[in-house]
């Protein structure tokens, strides 16, 4: 089977989307199938990968738009990613379009089908007119075509099933991210220790961690409020552009071996987003045995039972997230559970489930 990824970042950027592409084209690579990978970049590139081929469109970027130029880039990627979709579309058996990249009415003659990580529709309800604007001209309207004409519609959440379901009469198929377990798994006491110390951490200080961008919506400054909030306590954020702040550290973007080490170097994952459709990051933390404090509007309290096997806060006062992340590092029993169950709910969630799910898709 030949298969043509399609999504807007490329698959080696270790964003959320980009890691579940990259997580799906490896199993369909193990599986003996043909897998290329279709992105934005700076040039026209044919690239080898471990999983197949990432093609490159070339984009330019646009500087002199500034918080506007992602918006612009994403247009011009979907008008060249049509023209190379409908040349190229006898050799792919399947099309599978990620987020907000498609929508185009041949979709409908394609065996495509169409993931949406999240609905840009739904997250930017409360956003100001300008702001829908730009949205609706750089995402919601790929979005939408995607529920439009592709044959097959598959979401990360039953929420969004439900809305696509009511507003457009669309059914969709739920399929849970997924999380590689073996590469994301808990390590000894003693492990994390000599980790810490590779990485110019204080090994016997308490570390919480945010992993996202600096948009609003990712609520950064709501993570950075909760830390001011605890004493004794240190960050490491990932993601995120440098700041100053005495107690947390800003590294920027980073690959996921790095990732991977500064997360199971955590005491707690703490998201307070205002809108995220799953959140990748989450299921990594619970799968390495580090519990997660997040907000009610991430995608993955629907499997996330609180006090079990997470904490979930049903407001966005920085001030709760800072009684609970308290709570939970001074009562060790409650800790211990939460990392044991947090990590057995993971293992029902991995990768290979995942794979198993989109492969019915594909069939």
């Amino acid at each position: 089977m030949r298969v043509l990824q399609i999504l807007f970042n490329s698959p080696l950027s270790n964003g959320g989307i980009e890691r579940i592409v990259l997580e799906l084209s490896t199993m369909l690579n193990k599986d003996k199938n043909t897998v290329d990978v279709l992105c934005a970049g700076a040039l026209d590139t044919y690239e080898n990968a471990e999983f197949g081929r990432v093609i490159s469109l070339k984009v330019p970027t646009y500087k002199f738009a500034g918080r506007l130029s992602t918006a612009l880039r994403k247009i011009h990627y979907n008008i060249k990613l049509k023209k190379f979709v409908l040349k190229n579309q006898n050799e792919y058996d399947i099309f599978h379009f990620h987020g907000d990249v498609g929508g185009f009415k041949e979709m409908a003659n394609l065996n495509s089908i169409a993931t949406l990580h999240g609905f840009t529709k739904d997250a930017s309800s409360k956003r100001n007119i300008i702001i829908k604007l730009i949205l609706y001209f750089a995402s919601i309207r790929y979005e939408i075509g995607n529920l439009k004409y592709a044959k097959r519609l598959t979401v990360v959440n039953k929420k969004i099933a439900q809305l696509i379901n009511k507003k457009y009469n669309k059914k969709c198929v739920v399929i849970y991210n997924g999380v590689d377990t073996h590469k994301y798994a808990p390590i000894s006491q003693e492990e994390k220790i000599r980790l810490r110390r590779s990485l110019n951490l204080q090994s016997k200080k308490r570390y919480a961690i945010f992993i996202g961008g600096d948009r609003y919506i990712k609520g950064l400054d709501i993570f950075v409020s909760v830390i001011d909030g605890i004493d004794r306590i240190y960050a490491n954020v990932l993601g995120a552009r440098s700041k100053t702040h005495k107690n947390i550290k800003f590294l920027g973007s980073v690959d996921e071996k790095t990732l991977i080490k500064y997360l199971l170097c955590s005491d707690v994952l703490i998201a307070p987003s205002r809108y995220d459709a799953f959140s990748i990051s989450a299921l990594e933390a619970i799968s390495c045995g580090i519990p997660i404090i997040i907000s009610n509007n991430l995608g993955i309290c629907e499997i996330i039972e609180d006090n079990i096997n997470g904490l979930v806060v049903n407001s966005l006062n920085p001030d709760y997230y800072v009684r609970r992340t308290i709570k939970l590092l001074s009562d060790y029993k409650q800790y211990r559970e939460i990392s044991y169950n947090g990590r057995k709910l993971a293992l029902r969630h991995s990768v290979g489930i995942m794979y198993k799910n989109y492969k019915r898709i594909y069939m």
